[in-house]
């Protein structure tokens, strides 16, 4: 977790287990219950913890769970336009994956190849993410990178600051 300094919050660095994680007890049981149910029981227990409503001071918040319980097939899921993503198991720790994620976060979809089906798109992130740190690197192809200048989410503009409107003039 990264705070902004003008942000209202209580100190948090007695709840941090290790450099950007806060381990929490959460008041479901894990089986039976689907992701949804065991992300809010999560964030719920961090707002608890630490006192205030997440986002709070951070922009994206990762949940880490040691295992699927409950209709399982995925690796990772994020939420669209929002700041939660989860991850299994050691799901979190593989860059492609992360960075697809937190492309839903920032609005962006999935890409479908030319077959039209999901996940096909090979020349992108949000197509096709790398299950490994050691198999090659991938990027956002040019369509998401042009969506996150431009289009809807504007987040490189809102962020960095570089984009200017007569940019693609």
């Amino acid at each position: 977790f990264s705070a902004q300094t003008n942000y209202p919050v209580n100190d948090i660095s007695q709840h941090v287990s290790a450099p950007g994680v806060i381990d929490v007890d959460m008041n479901i049981p894990l089986l039976g219950n689907n992701r949804l149910s065991i992300t809010d029981a999560a964030q719920y227990a961090v707002e608890e913890k630490l006192g205030f409503t997440l986002p709070g001071p951070f922009h994206h918040v990762m949940f880490i769970f040691e295992q699927c319980y409950t209709d399982c097939g995925w690796g990772a899921f994020a939420y669209t336009n929002s700041f939660v993503s989860g991850y299994i198991e050691d799901y979190w720790s593989f860059v492609g994956v992360t960075m697809h994620e937190l492309g839903h976060n920032l609005n962006l979809a999935h890409s479908s190849g030319l077959d039209g089906g999901t996940y096909s798109d090979l020349t992108c992130l949000m197509g096709s993410a790398y299950y490994s740190n050691s198999e090659g690197s991938m990027c956002y192809n040019p369509a998401k990178t042009f969506q996150l200048a431009r289009g809807s989410s504007g987040w490189y503009n809102e962020k960095n600051g570089w984009y200017s409107e007569n940019d693609y003039d």
